[in-house]
């Protein structure tokens, strides 16, 4: 699933990995952008490629998420750069922002063309206004982000054919954000990969990866709300706690 969620980005600009809980999404995206502001491609990679440095944005919902979860993946612990994705010998320069608890603002990272590629650390937080401004070369949108810091990311991209990379746990439902990928059908695809125009979804399930056990799918499964069971386990939008019955077909037929 990972392999064919980097695939997709030769060809398709926006794309979205939309898989369940625990199966490795935010990983996925901190591992390809860690590639691309570092120029630093294994052989095998057969995705979108950058020969020159990039100017990069990496968000989450808040502050606190983005630096707990983004920026650990890519950056590392605080203090200790290169535990993340990106190698320590990459890492040029970081920023911290003030009265953030260690949350950075922007990394410099050194790319193998021998120029700077920059990370700038956002949150959906700061609104629709915090997204607008200069062109960007990627754009990481960890969990689903609104309709509005979308299209303002999407704009960032048009002027250097740049990427825009989602990965979320369809929590929300049917968005309009989710629907984008989906099409006019609406309906999760047999094979758990949608291709929309310009757009790509790769699905992952837990039955999809092979690092959790049984006894680890049995035990978060019960702790999963009745009504999210889908989204959590499958990756497959939530019904919503207000439906008639909030409970996967398959448990009824």
């Amino acid at each position: 699933k990972h392999l064919a969620f980097f695939r997709a980005g030769a060809v398709h600009r926006e794309r979205c990995f939309m898989a369940g809980n625990r199966v490795g999404k935010t990983i996925s995206g901190a591992y390809e952008s860690a590639l691309h502001l570092t120029g630093r491609y294994p052989d095998w990679w057969d995705g979108r490629a950058f020969d020159k440095p990039i100017n990069a944005w990496a968000a989450g919902k808040t502050l606190e998420t983005t630096r707990d979860i983004v920026q650990l993946e890519l950056y590392g612990q605080a203090g200790q750069p290169g535990t993340g994705m990106i190698p320590a010998d990459c890492i040029i320069k970081a920023r911290s922002r003030p009265n953030t608890n260690g949350a950075l603002d922007f990394v410099e990272v050194r790319h193998v063309s021998g120029g700077i590629s920059r990370l700038g650390f956002k949150s959906y937080e700061q609104g629709r206004k915090a997204f607008q401004g200069t062109e960007k070369h990627l754009v990481w949108l960890d969990e689903e982000s609104s309709e509005g810091i979308r299209a303002e990311c999407v704009m960032r991209l048009m002027t250097t054919n740049g990427l825009l990379i989602e990965t979320f746990t369809p929590l929300r439902g049917l968005t309009p954000i989710v629907l984008k990928y989906l099409g006019d059908g609406a309906e999760v695809p047999d094979n758990r990969l949608s291709v929309n125009g310009d757009r790509a979804m790769v699905m992952a399930g837990w039955d999809d990866v092979p690092h959790l056990s049984a006894e680890q799918k049995a035990r978060m499964l019960a702790d999963t709300e009745t009504h999210l069971i889908e989204a959590r386990s499958k990756g497959i939008p939530s019904i919503g706690s207000g439906a008639i019955y909030p409970v996967a077909e398959d448990q009824i037929v």
